[in-house]
């Protein structure tokens, strides 16, 4: 029994050695609650705080596409009743005159065409391509006394009209991209 409580007793003694080696478990314990407690959480917070902000952005510009795409719509339809409304304008005459609603409608392309600079640059495809096909209703407005100009001018709106819905359906339907804002 004597050389059992020897033999533990020898084992149970401190190991001559550097500091560092006797305290080795204490310092990995240490490591281990500053790197669970602190700087775990922190990295997490950061990493959590990127990805909202990334998140934010990505449902801010999925909104902003959302809004372009009701006005397109809405320019769409517009547009499209452009060469009805500008036969009619050119029926009317002073006993019949054309329905208020051609006025109307005329009187609407210019305002849309801005709210479509409120949301994009004027170097935007769509923009360009709108301006386009207002200048042809202008000129098929110019020319509604002249038969054979207003079929050309009619022509001509109906390519630029063309243009401008490829363009829009480009701009709705390209990859939502974090580095543009639409």
């Amino acid at each position: 029994m004597n050389a059992v409580l020897l033999a533990a007793s020898s084992t149970s003694a401190p190991v001559s050695g550097d500091w560092l080696s006797n305290h080795s478990t204490l310092l990995v314990g240490v490591v281990g609650i500053v790197v669970s407690g602190l700087l775990g959480p922190a990295v997490a917070i950061r990493l959590s705080r990127k990805s909202a902000r990334q998140q934010f952005k990505r449902d801010l510009i999925v909104s902003r596409r959302d809004d372009l795409a009701r006005l397109l719509d809405e320019a769409a339809v517009l547009l499209g009743a452009g060469a009805t409304n500008l036969r009619l304008l050119k029926e009317g005459t002073a006993l019949a005159p054309a329905p208020p609603a051609a006025h109307e409608w005329a009187r609407s392309i210019f305002p849309l065409g801005q709210r479509l600079r409120l949301r994009l640059p004027d170097h935007h495809a769509v923009v360009r391509t709108y301006d386009d096909v207002r200048q042809r209703l202008t000129d098929a407005q110019e020319a509604i006394g002249d038969g054979s100009s207003f079929s050309a001018a009619l022509d001509h709106y109906e390519q630029a009209r063309a243009s401008f819905l490829d363009a829009a359906r480009a701009a709705v339907q390209a990859p939502v991209d974090e580095g543009r804002e639409i």
